[in-house]
């Protein structure tokens, strides 16, 4: 009994550690200073929020307001068009900007850590160290990883439970993992090469090959999507 409390007992503790990083992350954007707020995003942040504030203010997707740009990874720039409509103080945005990353990171971290519960403690520790280190490395940079690890996340717990290597996989999970692809296409464009992993496993683990509704499905939605952006 002992020893299974004890197990319990470390399973949870990264569930502790990341509810404690979450808390004091969420505090510190609001409490901080101006100076050190801006200190805590990423210096490439600024490019989207610059970006977000031009299309809030003229319409234009500009950054420095005279040429058309299109450097960047669109789904984060549109979640961050409602912050800029909302708030028009370039400093106080920074906040709930702030808040609302360690939200996404946080998810990222609880999803991560639930999926992974089944496993032996052994693996279990050593995957969760390495999750809440991206959680926490990447969690206040204000970029569109911030994003990105949450969707990838839900991805690949989507694509556990289609099992592409039975036949009887719904074919409605496989179009919302196609639409999750979607999502992680717009997040980060050059997630192209995982799609293509993903379609290629769905593709040779198929024990129906006359039947490749499926795999067209999962990979046409992303592929459309990439095509468009």
């Amino acid at each position: 009994m002992n020893k299974v409390r004890f197990k319990d007992s470390i399973k949870y503790l990264p569930v502790a550690i990341l509810s404690v990083y979450a808390l004091m992350s969420i505090t510190s954007f609001w409490i901080s200073h101006e100076r050190e707020l801006i200190d805590i995003f990423d210096d490439d942040a600024y490019y989207y929020f610059k970006i977000a504030r031009n299309i809030v203010e003229t319409g234009r997707l500009t950054f420095d307001g005279k040429s058309v740009t299109n450097g960047f990874h669109p789904l984060w720039l549109i979640v961050l068009i409602p912050f800029f409509i909302i708030w028009d103080d370039p400093i106080l945005v920074l906040r709930p900007i702030g808040t609302f990353s360690v939200i996404l990171a946080a998810l990222t971290g609880y999803l991560g850590l639930h999926y992974l519960f089944r496993y032996s403690i052994l693996s279990y520790t050593l995957a969760a160290g390495l999750l809440l280190a991206c959680v926490v490395s990447f969690g206040s940079t204000g970029m569109e990883v911030t994003i990105l690890l949450p969707l990838l996340v839900i991805a690949l717990i989507k694509l556990e439970q289609i099992r592409p290597w039975h036949a009887s996989s719904g074919f409605k999970k496989v179009v919302a993992l196609g639409l999750i692809l979607s999502l992680v296409q717009l997040a980060r464009l050059d997630a192209v090469f995982l799609i293509l992993v993903i379609l290629a496993l769905v593709l040779l683990t198929n024990r129906t090959p006359n039947n490749q509704s499926k795999p067209l499905a999962l990979g046409l939605l992303p592929f459309i999507t990439g095509a468009c952006s």
